[in-house]
């Protein structure tokens, strides 16, 4: 007797994921082949994917959610540069401490998912005329608080920011030292978010009301699911995930900046060292 074998056929999302992850490879190993001089190949290099989109990371973890249910929310931009605004605002000029000032950015992605949610939700309005309004007003009250840029100098902040997990595996310099590869805890709590949310959509009832509503909310009213609840909550959800990227967001700006800051000084002082042994 032949055994039945069951062939398991891929769905669409899962052809989609597929090419998606092999265009990925395909393009990152060309960039290792033709930038290889530039230290392309180096394990760093692609854990610098993580560290400078870990705020994104997170950011789409929420609008994952919404948009599973047919919604859409695209102020989560202008929430992200509120909330880093009013951190900087806080700890700079108010003399606020960085534990207050990351309080104050969940509270705010959380009261934009509230009102938002309920807007959408309870009273019936278009998810895009309301994410609209809410883009725009997070783009005047980031105007209001200031025009200029506001530089952090929190030591707890700044202590975050510099935090390093260093890996087992790393890279050698032109000397032959090797110098281990690194993340910040910025990737790490993007990475507890990202299996978070997956496990919730996967495995708890809430992940299946989500898939019921975005594939028939008639259905899913005429199932007895609490429609407007669990698209309320996904839009809290997605607010203040949006807060908590915000967060990550000015972490990374901070790291970013002091780079580019030692990476100019490096720069100013071979200008200067050539300059100097031309005149002598």
């Amino acid at each position: 007797m032949k055994a039945n074998v069951q062939k398991k056929k891929i769905t669409g999302n899962g052809f989609l994921l597929l090419i998606t992850i092999a265009l990925f490879v395909v393009m990152y190993v060309a960039g290792m082949i033709v930038f290889a001089d530039k230290g392309f190949a180096k394990p760093q290099m692609f854990l610098n994917l993580f560290v400078s989109n870990a705020g994104l990371l997170v950011i789409a973890c929420g609008l994952t959610i919404v948009m599973i249910t047919g919604g859409i929310d695209i102020s989560v931009g202008s929430v992200t540069a509120l909330v880093c605004m009013v951190m900087a605002d806080l700890m700079e000029n108010k003399g606020v401490s960085a534990y207050v000032a990351v309080l104050a950015a969940l509270l705010i992605g959380l009261a934009f998912g509230i009102v938002q949610g309920f807007l959408v939700t309870y009273m019936g309005i278009q998810p895009f005329i309301v994410t609209l309004a809410g883009m725009f007003f997070g783009r005047g009250m980031t105007a209001i608080i200031s025009t200029d840029m506001i530089s952090i100098k929190n030591e707890v902040f700044l202590k975050w920011a510099n935090y390093r997990f260093y890996m087992p595996f790393g890279s050698t310099n032109k000397k032959g030292k090797f110098i281990p590869a690194y993340i910040p805890p910025t990737v790490v709590i993007a990475i507890i978010v990202v299996l978070i949310i997956a496990v919730l959509l996967k495995y708890f009832k809430f992940g299946r009301k989500l898939y019921a509503i975005g594939g028939n909310r008639q259905s899913a009213l005429m199932m007895g699911l609490d429609v407007k609840k669990t698209m309320f909550r996904a839009y809290v959800l997605d607010g203040f995930l949006a807060g908590l990227g915000g967060f990550l967001f000015c972490i990374c700006s901070v790291t970013q900046a002091k780079e580019k800051l030692l990476l100019l000084l490096f720069c100013k002082g071979l200008r200067e060292g050539a300059a100097g042994r031309k005149t002598t």
